[in-house]
């Protein structure tokens, strides 16, 4: 794992373990402070499914609150 990652995931979950969070709104947290972030590391932050993460994230992206510039492997994640 890289330092960016692991100091968006230590903002992100101090901030989920503060308040009540939903994991939509976690996701987009983790996804602001680390816009490169996978979907599997996603899912190991959060403690969900990779299938869960790709749902939530296919909503976001259909619901126009995300969008994935770049490629596959070397894109980042757009909040909009």
């Amino acid at each position: 794992m890289n330092y960016a990652y692991d100091k968006a995931q230590n903002k992100a979950q101090v901030k989920a373990q503060s308040g009540a969070l939903s994991d939509r709104d976690y996701l987009l947290l983790l996804i602001k402070e680390n816009p490169t972030i996978t979907q599997t590391e996603l899912a190991d932050v959060m403690g969900k499914s990779r299938r869960s993460i790709q749902m939530l994230m296919k909503q976001l992206i259909e619901d126009d609150v995300i969008e994935r510039l770049g490629s596959k492997k070397q894109g980042t994640w757009i909040l909009k």
